[in-house]
């Protein structure tokens, strides 16, 4: 049986929980589901068959089709004495609400069985795209495994290619304007039918990464822009009608810096959310081109 271990440091506090939805829990099934997300999320061809595509996922990470079975591999965690702490899950808000989370500590993840050498890379850019657990979206969860670190933007993003170009080479780094982009993005948009990666930004850095609750600047900021430009029509993600946001905004520590990265995604809206004119607005709040407190 084939295995790879990744000891990971939580970088921005983790909202994962047990059985009851309040006691602090790494859980194998949320790594694994995030992992099919981006999985997904970067392998999608314009053109292609979707059933295929659907069978192959399934074959990697399981299904409830008999004929199909589990996933290739399995996840074992064993935790280190990670600490714990009430956080706001809504960091930019004062007297906020609170909820119990991981807020730093070291943990292992092994991969066992097939398609470890998969495994290993999804888990890597899952890693380096978001993070894990609840307000993942919006810079929660991020974890990072121990022998990755960044000296520069340009580091990150260069390994950030490499590994996307390992399932779809429609991605390539623009060394120009610090971005990675897909090269099909209208294609993409016409015809995805779930979330597609279409392109990732570098946004605003925050000194420090050398005590983690420095991290909460960054926090502060993805939530502040969230709020200011989501006020209206649930651009940004709704619940009624379910509607997932198009961005998943993260925090990468590169060098001494928490940086703001923005991973945006095609995706087909509800009827009821067609104008997404001010977008740029809030990309704008997250990439140095304005304050975060700046209201519009």
């Amino acid at each position: 049986m084939e295995n790879v271990t990744f000891k990971c440091e939580i970088i921005t506090p983790m909202f994962m929980y047990g059985a009851d939805g309040r006691t602090p829990e790494i859980r194998p099934s949320e790594f694994k589901g995030m992992m099919r997300f981006w999985w997904r999320a970067v392998t999608w061809i314009p053109g292609q068959d979707n059933e295929n595509l659907l069978k192959k996922e399934s074959e990697i990470f399981g299904s409830s089709d008999e004929k199909i079975g589990s996933s290739k591999f399995r996840i074992r965690i064993k935790e280190n004495n990670l600490q714990t702490d009430t956080i706001q899950p809504l960091p930019h808000k004062i007297n906020a609400f609170r909820r119990r989370a991981f807020i730093r500590g070291h943990f292992i993840v092994e991969f066992l069985g097939e398609e470890i050498n998969t495994a290993n890379q999804v888990f890597t850019l899952s890693c380096l795209l978001g993070g894990f657990g609840y307000r993942s979206r919006r810079g929660f969860g991020k974890i990072l495994p121990n022998q990755i670190q960044f000296e520069s933007i340009k580091d990150y993003l260069s390994m950030v290619e490499e590994l996307l170009k390992e399932f779809n080479t429609d991605y390539y780094y623009d060394k120009e304007n610090s971005k990675i982009l897909h090269k099909n993005e209208s294609e993409v948009r016409k015809e995805a039918n779930y979330p597609v990666l279409t392109e990732m930004l570098i946004g605003k850095s925050f000194d420090g990464t050398a005590n983690h609750y420095n991290s909460f600047k960054a926090l502060a900021c993805i939530g502040e822009c969230t709020h200011v430009f989501n006020l209206k029509g649930g651009k940004l993600g709704a619940a009624k009608p379910r509607f997932a946001s198009p961005y998943y905004v993260s925090v990468i520590p590169i060098s001494d810096k928490f940086y703001i990265t923005l991973a945006k995604l095609a995706i087909n809206p509800p009827e009821n959310i067609r104008d997404f004119s001010n977008l740029q607005g809030f990309e704008d709040c997250l990439c140095n081109k304005m304050r975060c407190e700046d209201r519009r």
